[in-house]
Order: structure tokens, then sequence, then C-alpha cells
């Protein structure tokens, strides 16, 4: 799937479909359609949008906390399929809120490893 081994994520036509909390009994919505992103090795890379345009959707999809219903995803050479599995050895997510006090530095963080 990849042709370029030195990337660290490729995700081609990635869809992504949720359930409505309010109504989890009707058909899930589309949250993510046709996603195409290639990450390089070694780059720190942002997705930017609007609020609800799917970022933290896509990017749960693509660290395996939530599944996708199409497209194709490889993380560091490994394809991943559209059921919920553990991202490789490697991967990182950092989320939007933050999951430690508020008096922490990088420091405390990095001892975390």
């Amino acid at each position: 799937m990849n042709d370029h081994r030195d990337d660290a994520v490729t995700v081609c036509g990635l869809e992504v479909r949720v359930h409505s909390g309010d109504r989890p009994y009707a058909e899930a919505l589309p949250a993510v359609r046709g996603l195409d992103l290639t990450v390089p090795t070694g780059r720190v890379t942002a997705m930017v949008g609007a609020n609800g345009a799917g970022k933290t959707t896509a990017l749960r999809a693509i660290t395996g906390a939530l599944p996708f219903s199409a497209g194709s995803l490889e993380v560091v050479g490994t394809a991943l399929g559209p059921a919920r599995v553990r991202p490789p050895e490697g991967m990182a997510s950092v989320p939007d809120i933050a999951a430690h006090p508020r008096h922490w530095t990088a420091r405390h963080l990095a001892r975390l490893r």
C-alpha cells in the first residue's frame, strides 16, 4: 500500500461513521469522508480545521481508538484494519485537552515514559 517507506502514517480514503449519543439506535452518521493524509517520519504534523470538521475523530481512527468504516491506513509500516486495534509501538497521540496537572512541565511529562 505505501510506496513511500519513509512515511510514518499513510491514510487513503479514510471514512469513519459514528452513532449519535442522542439516538444510538439510529444509523451511524458520516464523521470523516475520504481523508487522504501522509505524515513523513520525523515530522510533527497538525490537523487544522473548523469545529466539527472531524479532526479528533480522524485522529482517533488513525491511533486505533475508533474503528473506521472504509479506506486504508498504514502506521509505521503496519497496515491496520477497520477493527479496533492497538497502534504499533512508536506511535503517539497528543490530545488537545491536557490530561495532567497544570503545573507540570515538559520534564515531568518526559519522566512518565
